[in-house]
């Protein structure tokens, strides 16, 4: 969903992105990709990022849930101040303008809510619009400030308010129905994160 929801975007600035989901470990019965420890982060970006045709490459993690691996994790911190300082301490550990980390405030499921608020609806109903925007106006109207714990991430919100959600169906089909402009007006540090890949890209390029 990331590639899906990005290109567009991307496309712009003569760019496309090819995921590449980090793998955690290898079992008999295949491999197990998703939710992997930073440690298994940095080696796949540096890799990718010596391949000349990869002009930039991000590194993108939740924020809820992030690995106690993370540089600078600590299990007593929350909130955009600790953010900040685990971001600056993961840039910090890769060291290369090309390779771009970033949390998402809080998971993906920020960027649907912020979907829904530039009017969204796919197949969702009227109750279950109402209380996901009610959840937005709790905050302010400031989508990267939904919190995340065991029952307050943006996921389980959204799940919640919606049985039926799925990520990869709903959650996409809910940013289809909005420009994505619209939606980094409403996230502005993902939106920052994009404009850094962009910057990396073009400086490679020349």
């Amino acid at each position: 969903q990331v590639g899906r929801a990005l290109n567009p975007y991307l496309s712009r600035h003569d760019m496309f992105a090819i995921p590449t989901i980090a793998k955690t470990k290898s079992t008999p019965t295949g491999s197990h990709k998703g939710g992997a420890p930073w440690h298994k982060y940095v080696p796949l970006a540096c890799a990718l990022a010596a391949q000349p045709d990869k002009a930039a490459v991000g590194i993108l993690m939740d924020f809820y849930g992030v690995p106690r691996d993370t540089p600078g994790f600590d299990a007593e911190r929350s909130g955009a101040e600790y953010r900040e300082v685990l971001l600056g301490r993961m840039r910090e550990k890769v060291n290369s303008f090309r390779v771009q980390p970033h949390l998402i405030m809080h998971e993906f499921e920020t960027l649907v809510f912020a979907a829904i608020d530039a009017g969204a609806r796919s197949s969702l109903t009227d109750a279950e619009l109402g209380a996901l925007r009610d959840v937005i106006r709790n905050f302010g109207g400031d989508i990267e400030a939904i919190n995340g714990s065991i029952a307050t991430s943006p996921s389980h919100r959204l799940t919640a308010a919606c049985r039926t959600y799925v990520k990869t169906a709903t959650g996409i089909s809910l940013l289809d129905e909005v420009p994505f402009d619209d939606i980094l007006e409403r996230c502005p540090t993902f939106a920052q994160w994009l404009s850094e890949i962009v910057a990396a890209a073009h400086n490679h390029a020349t």
